[in-house]
Parts: C-alpha cells; structure tokens; sequence
C-alpha cells in the first residue's frame, strides 16, 4: 500500500525535464500507458520518492548536478 501524500520525482531524457506528481497518480498513468499501449511507454523514469517539499528540493539539487555536468572543462597547462 502507498502512503498518503507521497510524491514522485521524475525525469525525461528526451525532453530534459523533471515532474513531480503523486505516487498513485504516476503508477495509475503508467499502468494506463502499459495496458493499451505497451510498445509506446513513456520516457519518464522514476528517480525519488518522498514528501512533496523534499521531492521539490530534490529536484533543484538535480538540475544543479545536471548543469555542473554539462559545464565545460577547461583543461590548465
């Protein structure tokens, strides 16, 4: 059984994006998705689930490690 108001954070490589949403309604949306259309699944991946504030806060510390990723190295001689 899930808890009440637990949330979900997840993450789409196509689209470079984070969502937050309730847990059941993420698992009812998938479930939907797999049932009438298994071979056209969405692309987001499920990567964190707690309260909706921690879930928020985690999103931010994600988009800072993804930016810190994508930032250039710059090699000194």
């Amino acid at each position: 059984m899930m808890k009440k108001h637990r949330y979900v954070v997840e993450y789409s490589q196509s689209q470079k994006a984070f969502h937050i949403q309730p847990m059941t309604d993420a698992v009812e949306a998938n479930a939907r998705r797999f049932w009438h259309r298994p071979n056209e699944m969405f692309d987001w991946v499920p990567v964190y689930v707690g309260t909706r504030r921690q879930c928020e806060l985690m999103v931010v510390q994600s988009e800072q490690r993804i930016r810190k990723e994508e930032e250039p190295v710059q090699w000194m001689h």
